[in-house]
């Protein structure tokens, strides 16, 4: 499978903002690319914690909720050595957990401006 089927990507949305709220991540929200940007991938779902241990508690606790209501696997997953950004690619959705200081430094929000852009 390349990507997540777009009828269920809402619904993959959906869990993933479910798993990082039950480990109350911060600042959650997501950019929708239009057909206008020339990327791969049609969501990013970003969120932050307070601290190594807390990205890294999001970021297992949104595999789980997926692995769970979903039965999807991420493609791949970078930044677990050092948890200050942890990327979770699940093919045309890609989850970005921050430490509030790496998310501020990078702004990735601010680079992708012109995206839909939803707040939870």
């Amino acid at each position: 499978m390349n990507n997540v089927q777009k009828k269920d990507e809402k619904k993959i949305i959906k869990s993933i903002i479910e798993g990082m709220k039950n480990k109350k991540a911060e600042n959650i929200l997501s950019l929708e690319f239009s057909k206008k940007h020339n990327v791969n991938y049609d969501f990013f779902v970003i969120c932050e914690g307070n601290s190594t241990t807390h990205v890294n508690s999001i970021s297992e606790s949104i595999i789980e909720n997926i692995i769970i209501k979903n039965k999807i696997k991420p493609n791949s997953k970078e930044g677990l050595e050092n948890k200050t950004w942890i990327l979770l690619d699940y093919f045309n959705i890609i989850i970005h957990i921050f430490h509030k200081n790496t998310r501020k430094l990078y702004n990735i929000e601010d680079i992708w401006y012109d995206t839909i852009l939803t707040e939870y």
